[in-house]
C-alpha cells in the first residue's frame, strides 16, 4: 500500500484548525479530529524562471481555494474569457511587465474597467495582501 505525503503550509494550517477546531498539535477531541504538528511550509515558494530571475509559485491547490472562497470563478477562468479576462490571457499580456505583480495586485483591491471590457470587476480592499499576492503570482507563472 503506498502512503501520500501531505504537504501543510502556513495558509492551510488555519484553515483546518478552523474547519476542526483545534491548533496544530492538539489532542483530538470528541468527534474532532487532530490537526498534525508540523512545520510550516510557505504557501508561496521561490522557482528560478527562465530568464534568470526568481518568481514566486504558488500551488494550483491553493490558488483554486482561494479564488473559489473569494468568488473569482464567477467571472474568470484559467483558460478561457467569462465576464472577464481569461487568467492565461493576463498572464501574457503582463509577462514582460517588471511591474505586472503591483499593478494587477491594484487592480484586485480596487477594481476597475476598461482594459479588458466595459464590465467593471469589482474591487476587494478588504482581501489581504498576502492572499492578493497568492492570486495574482499564481496568474503571472500561467503558460
Amino acid at each position: 500500500m503506498q502512503t501520500q505525503r501531505i504537504v501543510l503550509s502556513t495558509f492551510t494550517l488555519p484553515l483546518l484548525a478552523m474547519l476542526y477546531g483545534c491548533q496544530p498539535g492538539d489532542a483530538p477531541q470528541e468527534g474532532k479530529t487532530a490537526v498534525p504538528a508540523v512545520p510550516a511550509v510557505p504557501a508561496v515558494q521561490q522557482q528560478a524562471s527562465g530568464n534568470g530571475a526568481v518568481a514566486s509559485v504558488v500551488s494550483k491547490e491553493v490558488f483554486v481555494k482561494l479564488a473559489k472562497d473569494i468568488g473569482c470563478f464567477a467571472c474568470h477562468s484559467i483558460e478561457k474569457k467569462l465576464l472577464g479576462p481569461a487568467w492565461k490571457d493576463v498572464a501574457v499580456i503582463y509577462r514582460q511587465d517588471p511591474e505586472a505583480e503591483n499593478k494587477i495586485m491594484n487592480k484586485v483591491a480596487k477594481g476597475g474597467s476598461g482594459v479588458w471590457g466595459t464590465i467593471a470587476m469589482p474591487g476587494y480592499p478588504n482581501l489581504e495582501e498576502e492572499k492578493r499576492r497568492i492570486l495574482v503570482r499564481y496568474i503571472l507563472a500561467l503558460e
